[in-house]
């Protein structure tokens, strides 16, 4: 579970490092490749839902991802799933609540 909260925070480190250029698509392109691959199954990371935030905050890396997704058949899928920029940070936040208390319990 401690995953998940890693894997947002990550995530939300490179939207506040990485500037929206061609550059900064390859680097999230290793992320989500990454976050994929790190994948439990009792887990499900809010890739859905970071790749919409990125689609917005970072209009261009995002097409550039998309384009270098194409070579990725699991990655290609994950940029074309559309969702709701609202509903995706809501489950990101909703996703982080839920962890809270299972940390503290420790």
């Amino acid at each position: 579970m401690d995953n998940i909260r890693k894997s947002i925070d990550e995530f939300q480190q490179m939207l506040s490092k990485y500037p929206d250029d061609l550059d900064s698509a390859q680097k999230f392109y290793q992320f989500f490749l990454k976050m994929m691959r790190a994948k439990q199954p009792d887990e499900e990371l809010p890739l859905v839902e970071m790749v919409t935030i990125l689609k917005y905050d970072k209009p261009t890396t995002f097409h550039f991802l998309k384009r270098q997704s194409s070579y990725n058949v699991s990655l290609n899928l994950l940029t074309q799933i559309e969702m709701n920029l609202e509903s995706a940070i809501t489950n990101i936040k909703e996703l982080l609540e839920e962890k809270e208390p299972e940390e503290n319990q420790r």
